[in-house]
């Protein structure tokens, strides 16, 4: 293949993972252990490396006397509160593969992840015990469900001071034990579980650490649950660095009330956060102070507008501005701009996420024949380096799909990379969709509408929100014995099954038929033109 049409972020500079990626941390938190790890704002409760240290240790420790061993897999499913971290790196220090879950999560999604990851243990908190009790037993399984409220406090309990101190991590194969199971409806299809080795996420660790998370003088602030990469990330990164992180919940006064108070100079959000951050009566009273302490702000996990993205580069003049763009698959951000090298370049392109990479391929394909065609032309964006995935858990068919023979993941978006190797998102070639940062598969959603004794056909897609991304709309062909039916009672028929992000906030429209090709696949063009 013509070399001039793969686009390459060059060499990695940064030594080979050696051992369980869980080691690297364990030794970094020794090193500060007297600096501030996290911070619970709501609360007001600190937490030193050498405290989050120790409580990892001993829930590690208690874990390998429930008879967790290297391989077994457990689920974290939990809100945002300090103790999540403890049963995560403890799993990581013994072997063990973590699957994070989302209390948000539809029932049907957490019963397909457990199904599929079989847990040893399950650790969630009190609103969620009832739901996994009842989702074991369905599932067949034995697995012992901890409760963060209440059960929990046995994790933490000290343990003999020599197995505390002489304390190391499970000896792993680095390049093919799997670290963590992460959820994403991918390019197609129902939930899937993303595999991440130690390998892999060391790498991705060390590439996001170096000049962005290692260069803040305060705590960063983000919401990302930790079901999200983006959280996995910034927490392994955070303790690599040696830099505290706030962990809450969001709520948009309060996440004012924490910038202001802790001087926050980096902050993660989604784009509908964004929004309703800078529009807040209580930004606008202080715009001045946040802009000025505020050094990082990147925002991603659905698209942002040009008008948005403009109006954040004249409120923030001095800040480092980033549109993040990435995947669950290559373990997060896929393109990068670096502050105090790339900021003319990023004033001049603010919609793009940056330039590949270290170690990473870019090639943009013809959706028609498959052939890569270079830059400054559309086409799919397709990618392989050492931080991809190696597949789907336990799911060969969507693999394939995703990733060829070749190696390189299709990521189903449309894409443009210019002459300084700059990438610009179009959109999507793939039928995913996002509602504020949150995945939504319609393949699920048309599946629980062809349950209802109403309808014939069904087809499920986004309708354009300016602040929330899309939402879940669906076009609708009746039985002839049910024409009486209406919007609402459909919209209440799927909403009482589904997860929030994927309640019907678009309505429903009724149609004769749906489109459809010669060879019986719908015509979601046509479909699409109904909604502008």
């Amino acid at each position: 293949m013509d070399k001039e049409l793969i686009i390459y972020g060059g060499d990695l500079k940064i030594p080979p993972c050696e051992r369980n990626f869980s080691q690297y941390v364990l030794d970094k938190m020794r090193e500060n252990s007297n600096k501030i790890a996290q911070i619970d704002p709501v609360n007001k409760i600190t937490q030193t490396f050498g405290e989050m240290r120790l409580n990892s240790i001993r829930c590690a420790l208690k874990m390998k006397q429930d008879g967790l061993k290297r391989g077994d897999m457990i689920i974290i499913c939990g809100r945002n509160h300090l103790d999540l971290v403890a049963p995560l790196l403890g799993a990581m220090y013994l072997g063990v593969t973590i699957n994070p879950l989302h209390p948000d999560y539809s029932r049907n999604e957490i019963l397909r992840m457990i199904k599929l990851t079989e847990p040893k243990i399950i650790f969630c908190d009190q609103e969620s015990t009832n739901l996994m009790t009842e989702l074991i037993t369905e599932a067949k399984l034995q697995s012992k469900i901890v409760t963060f409220e209440t059960d929990f406090k046995a994790y933490l309990k000290p343990h003999k001071s020599t197995e505390e101190d002489n304390f190391g991590t499970e000896i792993v194969d680095v390049n093919n034990d799997i670290l963590y199971i992460v959820c994403t409806s991918g390019t197609t299809g129902p939930i899937k579980g993303v595999t991440i080795t130690h390998s892999a996420f060391y790498i991705a660790v060390q590439t996001l650490g170096v000049g962005t998370v290692s260069d803040s003088d305060t705590q960063l602030l983000y919401y990302s649950p930790l079901s999200w990469i983006s959280a996995l990330m910034l927490i392994n990164t955070t303790i690599w660095e040696g830099v505290s992180r706030m962990v809450c919940e969001y709520e948009p006064k309060r996440n004012l009330e924490i910038i202001l108070e802790y001087n926050i100079s980096w902050l993660f959000v989604t784009p509908i956060k964004a929004i309703e951050m800078v529009n807040h009566p209580l930004f606008k009273q202080n715009v001045s102070k946040i802009s000025k302490n505020l050094k990082y702000f990147w925002f991603g996990g659905s698209p942002s507008t040009e008008k948005h993205v403009k109006e954040y580069h004249q409120i923030f003049p001095n800040t480092f501005i980033y549109n993040g763009y990435g995947s669950t698959e290559t373990i997060g951000i896929q393109a990068l701009f670096m502050r105090n090298k790339h900021e003319s370049m990023l004033k001049r392109k603010i919609m793009s996420p940056g330039q590949p990479i270290s170690g990473l391929y870019w090639k943009i394909i013809d959706l028609e024949t498959g052939k890569a065609v270079g830059r400054n032309t559309e086409g799919e964006f397709c990618v392989k380096g050492p931080t991809l995935t190696k597949g789907y858990y336990k799911d060969p068919e969507a693999t394939s799909m995703a990733i060829d023979q070749e190696g390189w993941y299709h990521t189903g978006d449309i894409v443009t990379v210019d002459d300084e190797n700059c990438l610009f998102v179009v959109g999507r070639s793939k039928d995913i969709f996002k509602y504020k940062g949150w995945q939504v598969s319609p393949s699920e959603l048309e599946e629980v509408l062809r349950t209802h004794p109403a309808v014939q056909a069904a087809c499920v897609m986004g309708k354009p929100h300016e602040t929330d991304g899309e939402l879940p709309l669906a076009f609708i062909v009746k039985k002839e014995s049910a024409k009486n039916i209406t919007e609402d009672e459909i919209i209440e028929f799927v909403d009482s099954q589904v997860a929030d992000c994927q309640k019907l906030r678009g309505g429903v429209i009724f149609l004769d038929a749906l489109p459809v090709t010669p060879t019986g696949k719908i015509r979601k063009l046509i479909l699409k033109q109904l909604l502008k």
